[in-house]
């Protein structure tokens, strides 16, 4: 399901079942495809499918179809910075999982409310995140990486200790892994380093580094671009160029290859935290312009629980 390979056979397979006029089939080669082409950030490419498999499912009465199409835009409208419009779309998607009969009925919204801070309504969610519904599926692991960056963002004192607990979860190097593994590890990351635990999170360099080298698709659900996350563990093992050049990377796509509001905003203030760290000359100015474009960027979107880490981040006067 992954990136620009995975919708490319699920392209192929579509068009074989196309031919044979088999839509039952059809159908699932088309939501693959269309999961694909939103892993790899072709979000205008994937609502294109939305026509004929809406079609499909309407005389098959699937549930699935009308699910990843919900879940797909949601993301899509998080790439355009719309919080509302993409919570609504990820329940959507849930109520059709849940009428497929299908675990697959996930709160992925919890990230639009710790980016608006609506903080309040993600502890239910926590709860609900460490009820792993998809163990023994390639997606275990997954709900447990959201659980470790929800309690990372509400600051819970015992992110680091059950990231060890539950680490088991992790990539095996060197492997083709699931889902599951990916996910958890993008959600260490992220809750190591706001749980300030930098050895754990530069210890995860290496896997994060294989994800981005292998071009396992670019993003992760509702995460960030996979390269950021690169940038982050490269920042907590002080290997700032690596960080930095990771940091570049992202920047350029999602303001230009393939743009994504949100991760304009999440990548800046990632990068904004690197430079810092580091102190180099002249990355006090660099930082502190992009925490303003950041902030900038996140109240236009009503993103007002970044905005509190935004602000949080003291930029070192001069001198």
């Amino acid at each position: 399901l992954y990136g620009e390979l995975g919708a490319e056979k699920a392209h192929e397979a579509a068009a074989m079942q196309r031919q044979l006029k088999q839509e039952w089939e059809l159908a699932q080669c088309l939501w693959m495809e269309k999961y694909g082409l939103v892993f790899a950030g072709r979000f205008e490419d994937s609502t294109a499918i939305d026509a004929e498999l809406n079609a499909l499912a309407e005389r098959q009465g699937d549930n699935m179809a009308p699910a990843i199409i919900a879940l797909s835009t949601a993301l899509i409208e998080l790439s355009r910075g719309h919080l509302d419009a993409s919570t609504a779309q990820f329940q959507r998607a849930n109520e059709h999982f849940e009428a497929a009969g299908t675990p697959w009925a996930v709160p992925y919204h919890f990230v639009n409310l710790l980016l608006q801070g609506r903080d309040s309504e993600v502890r239910p969610i926590v709860d609900e995140f460490y009820g792993d519904k998809v163990a023994g599926t390639a997606w275990e692991g997954t709900n447990i990486g959201y659980w470790l960056s929800c309690k990372a963002w509400l600051g819970d004192d015992d992110v680091v200790a059950q990231y060890r607990k539950h680490r088991r979860y992790l990539p095996e190097p060197g492997k083709i892994n699931t889902a599951g593994p990916l996910i958890f590890l993008k959600g260490a990351i992220e809750a190591l380093m706001l749980a300030g635990a930098k050895a754990d999170a530069a210890a995860l360099q290496p896997l994060i580094e294989e994800l981005v080298q292998r071009d396992i698709g670019r993003y992760e659900l509702p995460f960030c671009l996979h390269e950021c996350y690169a940038a982050i563990a490269a920042t907590a093992a002080e290997d700032w160029g690596t960080a930095e050049s990771h940091f570049e990377h992202a920047l350029r796509s999602v303001d230009h290859a393939r743009p994504h509001r949100v991760d304009q905003a999440r990548v800046r203030y990632w990068y904004a935290r690197m430079l810092i760290e580091r102190g180099a000359p002249g990355d006090r100015e660099r930082a502190g312009k992009l925490l303003a474009r950041a902030r900038s960027l996140s109240d236009d979107m009503g993103m007002h629980g970044l905005i509190r880490r935004i602000d949080a981040l003291t930029v070192p006067a001069t001198g």
